[in-house]
């Protein structure tokens, strides 16, 4: 049997938990999918990072308007394929309210409205 310093227990501690790297928030409070999308990294980033170990619980992370990558894929960040990858790999993301009580695509809606309104 070997000894372990207080500081090797610590991360053997961490290491027992079920915390997936996908799950680590940066300084912001973001999540890796999350900032992928806030980064517009693309459809196959989101898709990789959604079909990994901690991607579903990412995926049904909530910001701090309580929107899903789902809400910010169809509202302000337009990424029709990524929501679709989303879609596909977590589909119960279509059915969270953010903290409007709107629907992901409620949000998109509303975004194409103010698109038009201000083209015209």
């Amino acid at each position: 049997s070997s000894t372990c310093s207080p500081t090797c227990r610590e991360i053997e501690s961490y290491m027992d938990e079920d915390i997936h790297c996908n799950m680590v928030k940066n300084e912001f409070g973001e999540t890796p999918l999350l900032a992928a999308v806030r980064c517009r990294r693309g459809w196959d980033v989101i898709e990789a990072l959604v079909s990994g170990p901690g991607g579903r619980a990412a995926a049904l992370f909530e910001d701090s308007e309580k929107n899903n990558v789902l809400h910010l894929l169809l509202g302000a960040y337009n990424d029709p394929a990524a929501a679709l990858s989303i879609l596909k790999i977590v589909p119960e993301t279509v059915t969270m309210r953010n903290c409007n009580g709107m629907l992901p695509i409620e949000v998109s809606s509303c975004i194409s409205r103010f698109l038009v309104a201000w083209l015209l």
